[in-house]
Formats: structure tokens, C-alpha cells, sequence
């Protein structure tokens, strides 16, 4: 711990610049830690992966619904399919939200989709994706699955994907394969297994990585200007103009006189000319002639 002299200017300024930046320390903590919150359910599950389906949890807590009649698009209504990763409308189990999931078997659909067709600057290639919808059961209960390709799923294998409530156009879509004087239930939750990861998904990670360091880092630094208060930047600046203890006994001599001048931000002295920052008391020599002293 290093012994400094106690004056307004110098440690005066060390002292504010202190409290300024643990200040600013403190709001980037809450943000950072905000951030944890609203993205800890990605970070987590990126870090582990897909979870274990409870399926006897997860049929308790949905409910099934009936569709028996058309369900009509309006002409204006969104007919376009998000990434659901965690939305509002997914299925958690505490904060797990994506998957590997057992299905009883699969039932075909007539129900797909295509992405748009991307083509290279030549204009040869062409990309065309495929996405459709079938009927997977488990237990009994009919649950609708989306996933990539037009060849219905093998039973034997897991699915990988998030439990999330349909868009009226799939639902819609669902309901044009219905008889008029049929009627079937389905589950309220579609499983979405196309793979498709929300954008900032693996990003939240690394940024919150990223932001532990930075946060380590200033810490770090402001518990070194505590520890050692003449390495501190209101002190570092005056270590050029001689030995530190001589220069800022004469900085506070000067500045509690009476013939100090003020201009603008500025307060001039004899020798010296001061300006608050937010971290310190800026001092630099005077060197101006003005004839003021």
C-alpha cells in the first residue's frame, strides 16, 4: 500500500476517478448479469446439448387439440415458418428446451414445404430444401414433427429437436387433410427436428465469456488502484515533471492560493493548469505567458 498525501487536487481527483469507475464497473455487472438471465436457458443448453425427454411429464403438462373443420388463412395473414428455438411459445422443463426424443412411430402427411431457391452468381446452381410435416406418437398421443427432407423419420432412431406451439399456417395446412365428418386430436406442441438454432444461440456463449474476462479485467484494475494508489493515472501523469511526492505537494500549495484563475473547464495556477475528467484531475504544466501572475 503506498502512502500518499491527502490533498483536493491530486488524491482528490484519484479518489472520484475511484468511485467513477467502480461506479461504471457496477452497471456493466448488471448488464452482464441481466444478460445471463435472459440468455442463460441458450448458454446452458449449448453447453450440454440435447436433454432426455420426459415424456410422461411432458403429456401431463400439454393438452391435446381437436381438429375438426378447415382452418382458413386469411389472404393477409403471415404465412411464413420462423426458427422457433425458444420461443415464447416452446416447451421447457425448467430452463432444458431442446431434446432427444423416442417416438413410438411415424405417420405420413401431405404437408411440406421449400425454401426459396438460391441461386450461385453464375446462375447454374440451383438449391432447393425441403422441409415436411408427419404425425409421431407417443403413448398414444399424435404429436405433428417437422423436419427437414420428404422421407418420413425411422422410428428406431431419436429425434433431436424443441417442443414448440405450430404457426396457424402449418395448423391450417394440417386441418386441409381433414374429412368433413372426421375429426382428430392432435397435441398442442409441434416437434420441431429440422435443426435449426436461433442466431445468436452459440454467440450467447461466447459473449458471455468474452464479457467474464472483460469484467475479471476491470476489477482487477480497480482493486490495483486501491492496493496502489500512486500507480493510479491522476499520479502516472506527474511522474514526468520530477520526484511525485515534491511535484503534488507543490500542485496542492498552488491550487489553495488565492491567485488561481478559472477559463472555461480549466483551473490555472502558477505553474499548473487542472481540468476535471471522469477518472482524474487532468494536470499539465503551464506553459502559457499570459501575464496572469
Amino acid at each position: 500500500m503506498d502512502n500518499i498525501q491527502k490533498g483536493k487536487i491530486v488524491y482528490g481527483g484519484m479518489v472520484r476517478g475511484r468511485r467513477n469507475f467502480l461506479l461504471i464497473n457496477l452497471l456493466i455487472t448488471a448488464l452482464y448479469i441481466w444478460f445471463l438471465i435472459a440468455s442463460g436457458p441458450f448458454i446452458i443448453g449449448n453447453l450440454h446439448g440435447p436433454y432426455e425427454f420426459d415424456s410422461e411429464k411432458f403429456l401431463s403438462l400439454s393438452k391435446d387439440i381437436v381438429i375438426d373443420s378447415e382452418i382458413e388463412m386469411k389472404k393477409r395473414e403471415d404465412k411464413t415458418i420462423p426458427h422457433y428455438t425458444l420461443s415464447d411459445n416452446s416447451y421447457l422443463d425448467g430452463n432444458k428446451y431442446r431434446f432427444n426424443v423416442k417416438f413410438d412411430k411415424f405417420e405420413p402427411m401431405d404437408v411440406k414445404y421449400t425454401t426459396q431457391i438460391e441461386i450461385d452468381i453464375s446462375g447454374a446452381k440451383e438449391e432447393i430444401t425441403m422441409y415436411s410435416v408427419c404425425l409421431g406418437e407417443i403413448n398414444g398421443r399424435k404429436i405433428p414433427v417437422f423436419y427437414k427432407g420428404d422421407k418420413l423419420p425411422d422410428s428406431s432412431k431419436e429425434l433431436t429437436g424443441i417442443f414448440t406451439k405450430p404457426v396457424k399456417v402449418i395448423l391450417s395446412d394440417i386441418s386441409k387433410l381433414t374429412a368433413d365428418d372426421i375429426e382428430f386430436e392432435i397435441n398442442e406442441f409441434m416437434f420441431d427436428a429440422r435443426g435449426v438454432e436461433m442466431n445468436s444461440e452459440k454467440n450467447d456463449t461466447l459473449i458471455a465469456f468474452i464479457g467474464l474476462v472483460i469484467l475479471l479485467f476491470l476489477y482487477v484494475r480497480l482493486g490495483l488502484h486501491y492496493l496502489y494508489p500512486k500507480r493510479h493515472p491522476a499520479y502516472k501523469q506527474l511522474y514526468k515533471y520530477g520526484e511525485l511526492d515534491e511535484v503534488v505537494n507543490d500542485i496542492e500549495l498552488q491550487f489553495e492560493d488565492e491567485n488561481v484563475f478559472k477559463e472555461d473547464k480549466e483551473l490555472i495556477s502558477k505553474d499548473w493548469i487542472m481540468t476535471k475528467e471522469l477518472f482524474k484531475n487532468k494536470i499539465v504544466k503551464n506553459h502559457r505567458a499570459r501575464g496572469r501572475f
